[in-house]
């Protein structure tokens, strides 16, 4: 080794343990040094020719970014055994990339220095017309292969292999779909920014219906997609069936169901589905009655934003679906939630077995103070069920969760009979620990009842505790 290349690895040895700001500051450092040694100069060098590979390296990222841009919203982290329809991997990305290249060849390199070159050099009007000549060139180099390997299954194999299984193949075609009407989706995308979008107004879904008309006559079989990326903006993707609606007579799901619409629908229902998976998952989980609160709350406003924008029919097959869903979330919900619920809440309640002629009966029990880890435990159990129980009134999935309840509040009212029943025979130093009692109960009645029969109790419990007190 000359001892030019032993002081080069040396060098770069050092950078290497530099972070990218110690290096930045060191290059100024240097350049503007009048007088360098020898050792100065070969590290000047070793900064410069990093940074030349860093920026390509970053051109190269941001190139490959607006490749993917118009479906941003449909990148995944998930990459499951089984492809999902309208979500994309992102562990596809480089498989199709590299192979968007390959049969790309020189005309891909082109396109694509010519965006880098925008990028680094052009004004922001040039790099977007470049970035639209990737996303031509991407298609025009593709398209005939991509409908061959579906077309043919031999072909599609070879393919499929070729990119590292189905699930890329799949992929790659939702991505050239999305990229053939990439000016489209990115002029909407302006309009429904940030993502994800709250609300999708009046005007956006005008926007919306307008550029899925254009693509229908440019484009027929890709508009549909166009409503699933913009679908992907929305925080309650639901909200796009307010597009769907406005294409489909009398806003009908049965009509909706048998268009090229359908790909729309599934999705949304695909959503509702993983909420109820989601729901079925937390079941006896720590902290799983929260988490099943919580997925109830979003799975009814996305229920609901379906049912209020389209007449969804009983008997169709998004009707029998939503159904099913529903079936879903109401066994979650007790398995999840109300099957443990008296358990739950009767174990703050303290409580005593006493001889009552020939038979054992329970007591409220004075003799302990409340649990406050239990009190808190069964509030917080209570709370959920208040809570589900009015969420699951407004999406039709009530019946279990009343029946549970009225079956807890019937048995604090019973332990409530018992425990004003005891006030006035318990000795003095009892009174303060009743008064503890009495609140915790009046609470739970307020959660599960209401506030008028725990106000009731309260003032009555409290009358005997006053005068058992005097």
């Amino acid at each position: 080794m000359s001892r030019v290349s032993g002081k080069m690895a040396a060098l770069q040895e050092m950078l290497s343990g530099l972070s990218d700001a110690q290096k930045a500051e060191l290059g100024k450092a240097l350049e503007a040094s009048d007088s360098l040694n020898e050792e100065d100069a070969l590290v000047l060098s070793l900064l410069r020719r990093e940074m030349v590979g860093k920026k390509k390296r970053e051109h190269r990222d941001r190139v490959i970014q607006g490749f993917c841009d118009p479906f941003e919203d449909l990148l995944t982290d998930r990459d499951p055994d089984v492809k999902e329809p309208a979500r994309i991997s992102r562990k596809s990305i480089r498989p199709v990339w590299n192979w968007l290249r390959e049969v790309g060849g020189e005309d891909h390199s082109r396109v694509c220095l010519r965006y880098e070159e925008a990028l680094e050099y052009g004004p922001p009007e040039e790099a977007e017309k470049a970035r639209a000549a990737l996303w031509r060139a991407a298609v025009r180099l593709t398209e005939d292969k991509l409908e061959e390997a579906f077309a043919d299954k031999q072909a599609g194999q070879a393919l499929a292999k070729h990119l590292g299984g189905t699930r890329r193949l799949e992929d790659i075609r939702e991505m050239l779909v999305l990229v053939a009407i990439a000016p489209e989706i990115e002029a909407l995308k302006m309009a429904i920014a940030p993502a994800p979008a709250l609300t999708l107004t009046r005007d956006q879904a005008s926007l919306i219906l307008e550029a899925y008309h254009r693509i229908a006559e440019q484009r027929p079989g890709h508009e549909s997609w166009l409503i699933i990326a913009m679908m992907r903006r929305l925080l309650h993707e639901a909200d796009i069936l307010k597009v769907v609606r406005s294409l489909c007579r009398d806003g009908q799901d049965t009509l909706a169901s048998l268009t090229d619409l359908a790909i729309v629908g599934d999705e949304i229902l695909n959503d509702l589905d993983r909420y109820a998976t989601d729901m079925e998952a937390a079941c006896g989980t720590e902290g799983g009655a929260a988490e099943i609160v919580k997925l109830t709350r979003e799975f009814s406003e996305a229920y609901l934003a379906v049912v209020e924008s389209l007449d969804i029919k009983r008997e169709g097959s998004w009707g029998q679906r939503m159904l099913e869903t529903k079936r879903r979330v109401s066994a979650a919900i007790d398995n999840g939630l109300l099957r443990s619920a008296r358990r739950d809440i009767f174990t703050a309640l303290k409580s005593r077995k006493v001889q009552s002629g020939r038979t054992m009966v329970s007591k409220a029990d004075l003799r302990e103070d409340p649990d406050m880890d239990a009190y808190e435990f069964a509030e917080a159990r209570a709370m959920a069920i208040r809570d589900v129980a009015r969420l699951g009134e407004r999406i039709g999935v009530n019946a279990a969760i009343q029946a549970v309840t009225k079956d807890i509040v019937d048995e604090i009212h019973l332990y409530s009979d018992s425990l004003l029943s005891q006030i006035t025979n318990v000795p003095d130093e009892y009174i303060a620990r009743a008064r503890s009692h009495v609140i915790m109960i009046a609470r739970l009645m307020e959660l599960l009842a209401g506030p008028d029969p725990a106000e009731t109790f309260l003032k009555r419990a409290m009358r005997r505790i006053d005068e058992a007190s005097s």
